[in-house]
């Protein structure tokens, strides 16, 4: 009779149902931990972010956040493109003045050998002013068989007269050291190749040549520093004036439009924090609740398995931080299941 009983008292403590079925889930490092989640879980969670991104819709709608995006995006075109006119039109003016000023190289000598360190120029130009401007002075990039010379830094030929040391090429006028010193130039032999210092040997004494890249002006000729040197922008301001307002005047509205949506961005994270807590609160509350099985996961070899399941439909998930997270929907069956996951998503319980 007591052996009955306690027979009896056993069966009763035994759960009400007990299922075969069970899953071995291998999962991407990093996770400490499987559940399985109740079918109507995404359900329920497709829900709760309909109903989050409708509210952050509406703050959106309100704060015109898009109306402003499309408005910068139009500002920011419009200030590349009065920025792209008026820089064209600035190297458009630098190309014609510069063609207007010639150079002629007369003669040219050069020191190139493999046993100095340093390579020595020395040449004799003459320059012609063909423009309306006083010319004061050219930047150039000079060159041994259309060879680049290693220079750092563009050279500057400054064009002072070496007999009253007057500076600046008036219009008409033409400048030559024919009879002075010749313009001198030194450059690193070590940053040539072999092959191009052979180049630059067999080139000269005719193979030197200079490439003008910019060029400066003065409002009128006297000794050095009596006037100010200006460069395109500041010698044709006046012309220059159309463009550099348009260009300024989009440079103006791009910030007034940036500023705008900087601030209404600010009200909408302000606006929208209850909102995106509220929907913590939300799916953390669904979270919890959906929880069906779960169990932890062996670090050494990724797996874990989840004994004792009904079988039917789940969602297996496991959440690292980051945002990141397992969320598969799985079917499980009698018997043993298997499942490996290999990548992570978006954690679909974050807004």
């Amino acid at each position: 009779m007591r052996l009955l009983s306690a027979v009896v008292c056993f069966l009763l403590l035994l759960p009400a149902y007990a299922f075969s079925a069970r899953l071995v889930v291998t999962v991407p490092p990093g996770i400490s931990q499987v559940e399985l989640l109740s079918a109507g879980t995404l359900a329920v969670l497709d829900h709760l972010k309909e109903r989050f991104h409708s509210q952050l819709k509406n703050v959106n709608d309100h704060y015109q956040i898009n109306k402003r995006s499309g408005e910068l995006k139009e500002a920011s075109l419009q200030m590349t493109q009065s920025d792209k006119a008026y820089n064209e039109k600035v190297d458009a003016l630098r190309k014609q003045y510069i063609a207007k000023v010639p150079i002629t190289m007369h003669s040219a000598q050069a020191q190139i050998t493999t046993e100095s360190a340093l390579g020595e120029i020395n040449f004799i130009y003459s320059a012609h002013n063909n423009s309306d401007k006083i010319i004061s002075d050219i930047s150039y990039k000079p060159l041994i068989g259309n060879i680049p010379l290693p220079i750092t830094s563009m050279l500057v030929l400054e064009f002072i007269n070496p007999k009253n040391l007057i500076f600046g090429l008036a219009p008409g006028e033409s400048l030559t050291n024919q009879n002075s010193d010749p313009e001198h130039l030194s450059f690193f032999l070590s940053e040539l190749k072999d092959k191009d210092i052979k180049r630059m040997q067999d080139s000269m004494p005719n193979g030197f040549s200079i490439e003008v890249i910019d060029i400066h002006f003065v409002s009128q000729k006297g000794y050095k520093g009596q006037s100010k040197v200006m460069d395109v922008k500041e010698a044709f301001a006046d012309m220059l004036k159309a463009y550099q307002g348009a260009s300024q005047l989009a440079r103006d509205a791009y910030k007034a439009k940036s500023d705008a949506l900087a601030n209404a961005r600010n009200l909408y994270e302000r606006d929208t924090q209850g909102t995106i807590s509220d929907f913590h609160s939300r799916s953390n509350d669904l979270k919890k609740a959906s929880v069906r099985y779960q169990a932890p996961v062996d670090p050494k070899k990724n797996r874990t398995t989840i004994e004792s399941i009904k079988p039917g439909k789940y969602y297996v998930y496991a959440a690292i931080p980051g945002a990141k997270a397992v969320f598969e929907e799985v079917t499980i069956e009698d018997g043993k299941n298997k499942l490996k996951i290999e990548t992570l998503k978006k954690d679909p319980f974050e807004p």
